[in-house]
């Protein structure tokens, strides 16, 4: 009898192509990378970690307004001026066609 689990693994794509706005605040975000659990971005303003937040996200399957919970938003070096790492977890699975599927993996 095997005691491994199953792993879920969203892989992750660059986030060419990609737009994204926060609601709310004032701030002018990249997206860097994301997959359908999460998002990495960075923004000329610090956002509040720890919060939620409300993303509208434009790519080429469309738009989204999505819930994002912010775990990080740390300053980073930059020749453009004070800038800001931030990584969320969307609150639900993201079901969009340009992003690729959850895979499911034993380890």
């Amino acid at each position: 009898m095997s005691h491994r689990k199953r792993r879920r693994e969203a892989p992750r794509i660059p986030g060419h192509g990609f737009v994204a706005r926060v609601r709310d605040y004032d701030a002018t975000v990249a997206v860097l990378n994301l997959s359908r659990r999460g998002i990495a971005l960075e923004s000329d303003r610090e956002l509040p970690a720890a919060t939620p937040i409300r993303l509208e996200i434009d790519g080429p399957a469309g738009s989204d307004v999505v819930d994002v919970f912010l775990v990080r938003s740390e300053p980073i070096e930059s020749s453009d001026g004070e800038r800001y790492l931030c990584a969320g977890l969307f609150t639900r699975k993201l079901a969009r066609l340009d992003l690729p599927k959850v895979v499911h993996e034993d380890f």
